[in-house]
């Protein structure tokens, strides 16, 4: 068990990298029958990071998907977030789907990077359906959460540079006045 939790550490610290292939071997030095549940939650993650750099789209969801319905409920948020975002971005759902099963997963899951990475995906597809309001108030719960967060940071910069285009730039102008609201 020290020698998988080792080996997880190392494969999970490959994928931040971006070494998927050193993050490959990494994995297939452990057998996950002997591996805890969380223990095979977390190489379940990993492998579908690894299959989803790799333009292995199915094979990913399909890891991300054993982990959404195992017990260990902080990796099953994340393959919850992680399953949407190529889910969308492959077009498998709409924006507006996406956007309700991102808003449940933000309002049920709270205080990890997982909630963050979720408000920032959750504000970038409002800010592209015009819906400045929710975009920003995605923003005030990520500060909320967490305001010294690396990711809180980014998305208050992403929604500050919103912000310049809409009322600095003049993109308001273009809104009905209700909208701009």
């Amino acid at each position: 068990l020290v020698q998988t939790e080792f080996n997880l550490a190392a494969a999970r610290t490959m994928v931040e990298v971006n070494d998927y292939g050193q993050a490959a071997a990494v994995l297939s030095e452990i057998d996950p029958s002997l591996a805890t549940g969380k223990q095979a939650a977390r190489y379940d993650i990993i492998r579908g990071q690894i299959a989803d750099a790799s333009g292995r789209s199915r094979e990913a969801l399909t890891a991300f998907d054993l982990v959404e319905r195992s017990d260990e409920r902080p990796l099953a948020a994340e393959a919850t977030y992680r399953g949407l975002r190529i889910r969308h971005r492959d077009g498998d759902i709409t924006t507006t789907e996406t956007v309700e099963k991102l808003s449940g997963l933000a309002a049920s899951w709270r205080g990890d990077e997982t909630e963050l990475k979720t408000l920032r995906f959750l504000a970038q597809l409002h800010v592209q359906n015009g819906e400045y309001r929710e975009a920003f108030e995605a923003m005030q719960s990520a500060v909320q959460a967490d305001s010294d967060a690396d990711t809180t940071r980014l998305l208050q910069d992403e929604m500050e540079a919103v912000f310049a285009s809409l009322f600095l730039d003049g993109d308001v102008d273009s809104m009905s006045p209700i909208k701009a609201l």
